[in-house]
C-alpha cells in the first residue's frame, strides 16, 4: 500500500471533531495518532479478506511533486524521495528483495491540497515517473491506481499517465475511483473513518479478484485487525 495518510489509515478510529455519528460518542481528535489504526486501513483489510501480506510505505501530506499546503510549485521531498528509503527520516535506499502480487498507489491529493494552481503537466510527468519506478521495482505486480471522486481534475491527469504508460507497453495498470467521503464517514483531520475503509476494501474486492484470479478466504471481520508488516 504506497501513499499519503488515506492509505495509512490515519485517524480512522475516530469521528469527525465534534460530530456524532449513528449515536456512537463522540471521539475527539487532539491526538489523531491515538486513533490512527493502519490495521484498519482499506489496505489491510482487503489483504485480510485474501489471507495475504500487506506493507505499507506512506507518510502523511507528500504528493507526487508538490506537499500538502506547500506554498512552492515543486516540494523538496515530496512522496518518490521516501519511497525506496529504508527509513523515511534518513537518506539510504532499501534493499529488500519482496516482491508484491499487488500495489495500491493513492496519492495524488496533497498535490492539489493548496490555494496555488498546480502545474498539470509537470504533474503527469512525475505521476508517470512514479510509475516507471514502480515497474522498475516490482516487475510482475498489478498496479491500481486508487483515487477519490472529489477532485476529477486529479482523476483525469492519473488517467493520462495510465494511458501513456499502456501506450509504453505497460498493460497491468488501472484507475479505480471510489466515491467521496461523505461527513457522516468522516473521522480525525476528515480522513475516512474504519468504517469507510471497510466499503473501500469491498469496492477493491472485484477488482482484485478479476486482476489476479484471485478468491476471497474468509468473510470480512465486522473489527478487522489484520497483521500488518510495515517496513
Amino acid at each position: 500500500m504506497l501513499g499519503a495518510s488515506v492509505a495509512a489509515g490515519l485517524g480512522s478510529d475516530g469521528f469527525l471533531y465534534g460530530y456524532r455519528n449513528q449515536g456512537a460518542q463522540r471521539r475527539r481528535c487532539a491526538d489523531k495518532w491515538r486513533l490512527t489504526d493502519a490495521g484498519s486501513s482499506y489496505g489491510a483489510q482487503l489483504a485480510d479478506r485474501f489471507g495475504a501480506e500487506v506493507r505499507f510505505t506512506t507518510r502523511e501530506g507528500v504528493g507526487v511533486m508538490r506537499n500538502y499546503a506547500d506554498p512552492e510549485a515543486r516540494s523538496e521531498k515530496p512522496y518518490p524521495v521516501y519511497f525506496a528509503r529504508t527509513l523515511s527520516s534518513r537518506a539510504g535506499e532499501w534493499k529488500g528483495t519482496w516482491q508484491p502480487d499487488l500495489v495500491i498507489l493513492n496519492l495524488g491529493e496533497n498535490d492539489y491540497g493548496n490555494a496555488l494552481p498546480l502545474d498539470e503537466a509537470a504533474f503527469r510527468a512525475e505521476y508517470v515517473a512514479l510509475l516507471e519506478l514502480l515497474r522498475e521495482r516490482y516487475a510482475n505486480a498489478y498496479v491500481i491506481a486508487f483515487a477519490d471522486e472529489e477532485e476529477p481534475r486529479l482523476r483525469e491527469q492519473i488517467r493520462q499517465a495510465i494511458r501513456e504508460r499502456r501506450e509504453a507497453g505497460d498493460p497491468r495498470l488501472e484507475l479505480v475511483s471510489y466515491p467521496e467521503t461523505r461527513r457522516s464517514e468522516k473521522g480525525c483531520s476528515s480522513h475516512p473513518t474504519a468504517a469507510k475503509h471497510r466499503a473501500l476494501a469491498r469496492l477493491l474486492e472485484p477488482r482484485v479478484e478479476e486482476a489476479l484470479a484471485w478468491s476471497p478466504v474468509a468473510a470480512p471481520a465486522a473489527n478487522p485487525r489484520p497483521s500488518v508488516i510495515p517496513r
